[in-house]
């Protein structure tokens, strides 16, 4: 692909996007990276991706952090500036694998310190409750948004992961979810609690009938339309929800997927399992996910690991 040198900003983006979606990323993922190659091309016109230097990667992502070269005109965070630059230098080492370019000129770009991410809000026992009774109402939205909460809490499912679920994702008789359209495309079963499960069979009963979905309408939880769950409706619903129940806390679907997680863990679950549940790859990444330090990890392994037990 060594043509790939003398081609326009807008047909390399076309390629990196297929190359993308080739990897299976989800769309949103796909979007995110082909914008930020998009506001950068906007940026360094009229060169070519194949002539852009480190020196000028330098100075835009500078922009960045003044505002100068960022779309608000506001300054960036470091930590979203980090971003930006992860995905300019997934663009460009893909460039230099298929000899688009000669060096790669991410490679010596200094990247913002970022401090470690906020881990975000984790809700106790008392306070799920109370975020639950919340949710409480006989109407057909009332009932819907309890089984969406309680859903939440029951499984960790990301926001998108709930909107998409479809009718017969439920197995009723197993108690299971199916999870088809997880992060990456991977599908995913887990087990509902008997309270989940009570809540969704009265939501399907009760409340769905109500809402004016057509006969062909296959999603799982529908607007008073009667049309599939849009992304916000979970976010906004949970801020009034906290803000009802008195609780302080930010919450929303994260909020309630880690708080299902670090419950599990109290109660002495594995991680190896709430890996599973959650969707994690790596075993690493669900350690993050729950701010286990790197010691805490070490005593969790070691006190599972049957040979740590053998007496020497």
């Amino acid at each position: 692909m060594a043509r790939l040198k003398k081609l326009t900003w807008e047909e390399v983006e076309d390629l990196f996007r297929t190359h993308l979606r080739a990897r299976n990323l989800s769309p949103k993922t796909v979007y995110g990276y082909g914008l930020e190659v998009s506001r950068l091309a906007q940026h360094l016109r009229p060169l070519r991706p194949s002539q852009v230097r480190t020196e000028d990667l330098r100075d835009y992502q500078v922009g960045l952090l003044s505002g100068t070269a960022s779309r608000s005109g506001k300054p960036l965070s470091g930590r979203n500036v980090y971003k930006v630059i992860c995905c300019l230098a997934t663009f460009f080492r893909w460039l230099l694998d298929h000899n688009g370019i000669r060096k790669d000129p991410t490679a010596r770009l200094e990247r913002p310190k970022q401090n470690q991410p906020l881990q975000g809000n984790v809700l106790t026992v008392d306070e799920t409750q109370r975020l639950l009774e919340a949710a409480e109402g006989p109407k057909p939205v009332a009932l819907r948004n309890r089984a969406m909460v309680e859903l939440l809490y029951a499984t960790g499912l990301r926001r998108a992961e709930l909107i998409a679920l479809d009718l017969g994702d439920f197995n009723r008789r197993e108690r299971l979810l199916q999870v088809r359209h997880g992060k990456g495309d991977k599908a995913r079963q887990v087990p509902l609690t008997r309270a989940a499960a009570l809540r969704l069979e009265s939501y399907l009963k009760e409340g769905r009938p109500l809402l004016g979905a057509d006969a062909g309408e296959e999603a799982l939880f529908v607007t008073r339309f009667g049309q599939r769950v849009g992304e916000p409706v979970p976010m906004k619903l949970l801020h009034r929800l906290a803000e009802q129940a008195g609780i302080g806390k930010r919450v929303t679907p994260h909020t309630l997927r880690r708080t299902f997680a670090t419950h599990l863990l109290q109660n002495d679950v594995s991680l190896r399992h709430i890996q599973e549940l959650l969707g994690h790859e790596k075993l690493s990444t669900t350690a993050r996910y729950l701010a286990l330090n790197p010691e805490e990890l070490r005593r969790e392994i070691l006190s599972h690991h049957p040979r740590e037990r053998l007496n020497p």
